[in-house]
């Protein structure tokens, strides 16, 4: 328990290193907004439309390429008409890597990718992503349109790059809501590898 409190404590100061940063470098603190603005803003104002995806077939020699390329530590798994249907982190296929001894050309991304992959509307309020993010103790959340289709990526660093829109003392609360969230000890993880 000292640990997780420790943990919690180092998080807390990093945010609020991060909030400080981020206010000087934009000369000085945002005007405070007079209703919440994460009820009134949208995922789609602040969610990153360039997102890096690979397909449930690809290999995870070809994932790990995509996450080094663009430095990320997840990407969703999309089918062949661009639905979601699952995300794999840097984890998933370090561990399968371990777990199943194989090289990482000859596993397949559907074998260990987390499913169902929780996600969000881009018309969603950024109060419920956030929400949704830590109940499932994510960083990242896939932003999907019409017929699960993918449209962008929520993450931590796009509402902490972003404060000002929602003023300091939100932005805070809800950065350190999630990492709070993202502090506790993790439920188990429901891919393939998990599972076994």
């Amino acid at each position: 328990e000292r640990g997780f409190h420790q943990a919690l404590s180092t998080a807390t100061e990093r945010a609020r290193q991060l909030t400080q940063v981020m206010h000087a470098s934009l000369g000085g603190e945002p005007s405070r907004p007079t209703a919440k603005s994460s009820d009134a803003l949208s995922v789609r104002t602040i969610m990153s439309e360039d997102v890096q995806s690979c397909s449930a077939e690809d290999s995870l020699q070809r994932a790990a390429q995509l996450l080094w390329e663009h430095d990320c530590g997840s990407v969703p798994v999309l089918d062949a008409d661009g639905r979601l249907r699952g995300m794999l982190t840097d984890r998933d296929i370090s561990m399968a890597a371990y777990t199943k001894g194989l090289p990482l050309a000859s596993i397949r991304v559907h074998e260990v990718m987390s499913r169902p992959a929780h996600s969000c509307s881009p018309d969603d309020t950024l109060e419920h992503a956030i929400a949704v993010m830590a109940e499932a103790q994510v960083r990242r959340l896939p932003v999907v349109g019409e017929a699960q289709r993918l449209v962008g990526m929520l993450s931590l660093a796009d509402v902490a790059l972003r404060a000002a829109l929602l003023g300091r003392r939100e932005a805070e609360g809800l950065v350190l809501h999630l990492l709070g969230a993202l502090s506790k000890p993790r439920r188990k993880h429901v891919g393939a590898v998990a599972a076994e």
